[in-house]
């Protein structure tokens, strides 16, 4: 008869207490093996914010020798002192007999009045520029030999060009631009003449031309009105010429 040994093995027992402690060990960190894929997908996702807009460069200061250029449109009057200038024909006039070699001149002061406009350049340290002007001419007359046989001139007004060159130095003082220039001109003068006889009455006219050269220092004023347009007023003195003091005023506009 045989006999059913109950006896438990003791491999079967090391088994059994083995897959409990694995069992045990896999429900305590369970929890913690959850929850961590969670918090780390949630680290990688997330979007950081933008950086904050980077502040604007600062301006360049402004400099007090801006170079540049501009123009101005001006009106003047000057006094003069006429006296003694020589008058010729001009290149297509015919100069009649009567007035041949009497030495036609102006003589007895007078003024100028006219506008122009004047082109300047601005560098870091000087300025310059040429002008440009029209005139008339007044409060002069004309005097010449005496003439033959009852004959007589009757002069028109004259009128005239001129022409400028200068360079010179501006002074920036707050809102107003102060300078001082070394001015040289040349100016035409151009008047017609009229040949008058007591009997037979105007008997023809001839353009005439003279010449007048100048040299001399000028002060003035530029005050910027915007950016880009100023008003300026000015006086010259000329050393040497038949102008003496001129007055100029008008309205510019500049890049610098």
């Amino acid at each position: 008869m045989l006999r059913t040994n109950r006896k438990s093995s003791p491999v079967l027992v090391r088994s059994l207490a083995c897959g409990a402690a694995f069992l045990s060990a896999a429900s305590a960190t369970a929890p913690a093996l959850a929850s961590k894929p969670l918090t780390v997908v949630r680290e990688e996702w997330e979007v950081p914010p933008p950086p904050p807009d980077p502040p604007p460069p600062p301006e360049p200061p402004r400099s007090s020798d801006q170079t540049g250029g501009g123009i101005l449109f001006y009106g003047f009057g000057s006094f003069a002192a006429i006296d003694g200038l020589g008058v010729s024909p001009t290149g297509d006039s015919v100069e009649p007999d009567p007035l041949k070699n009497k030495h036609l001149r102006l003589a007895g002061g007078g003024h100028l009045g006219g506008g122009g406009f004047q082109i300047d350049i601005f560098g870091k340290y000087v300025r310059g520029g040429v002008g440009v002007s029209v005139f008339g001419v007044e409060g002069t007359r004309l005097d010449h030999d005496r003439l033959a046989n009852g004959f007589s001139v009757a002069p028109s007004s004259g009128w005239g060009a001129g022409f400028d060159i200068f360079v010179g130095h501006e002074f920036l003082k707050g809102p107003v631009r102060p300078y001082v220039d070394l001015v040289g001109s040349i100016n035409v003068l151009s008047l017609e003449v009229d040949l008058v006889h007591p009997t037979y009455g105007r008997l023809g006219r001839t353009q005439y031309e003279g010449w007048l050269f100048g040299f001399g220092p000028r002060a003035g004023l530029s005050i910027p009105l915007s950016d880009s347009a100023f008003f300026d007023v000015a006086g010259t003195y000329s050393i040497t010429g038949s102008e003496r003091f001129r007055v100029t005023a008008g309205f510019g506009f500049w890049g610098r």
